[in-house]
């Protein structure tokens, strides 16, 4: 069965998923990954001009929630984001075999209520995998920087 054709729109955000080759954890530990896909995903928002709204990563798979600027579709974001996370974490590793085990999946977001839902599934994620007990204790989450800027975290 054929994959769902992606819309590409810059009018709605997106959910995007990348999971690692054979479903097993990244090859670098999660802390590492974060340094790795962060500075990307921040290249990214300059290059690109995407805007960030969420991203989370687990030990073996990521959930990011981002809108593109009318000028790059995700197609080509994305093309270069994952290219890049592989290359860094290959580079690291010494490694020569895929970093993902596959293509991203991308959700085109429509409606307000569809943005809260998957925000709110993104970063309780690692709730639900039992890796915290709240979604502020999480480290690999952006969630935590979001609610120190707004005054409603102390940093740990």
């Amino acid at each position: 069965m054929p994959r769902k054709k992606l819309t590409y729109t810059h009018l709605f955000p997106y959910h995007i998923c990348a999971r690692a080759n054979n479903k097993q954890n990244f090859p670098l530990p999660t802390y590492d990954m974060w340094r790795i896909t962060t500075k990307l995903l921040n290249k990214a928002s300059l290059k690109y001009k995407i805007h960030i709204h969420a991203y989370v990563l687990m030990s073996n798979h990521y959930h990011l929630v981002a809108s593109t600027h009318e000028d790059f579709n995700i197609g080509k974001v994305m093309c270069w984001l994952q290219t890049s996370i592989s290359k860094a974490v290959n580079h690291k590793t010494q490694r020569v075999n895929h970093v993902f085990g596959g293509t991203y999946k991308a959700s085109l977001i429509t409606s307000p209520i569809y943005f809260a839902n998957v925000i709110k599934y993104v970063y309780r994620n690692p709730v639900k995998a039992n890796l915290c007990g709240n979604v502020e204790n999480y480290k690999f989450s952006t969630l935590k920087y979001i609610l120190r800027q707004a005054g409603l975290l102390t940093f740990s």
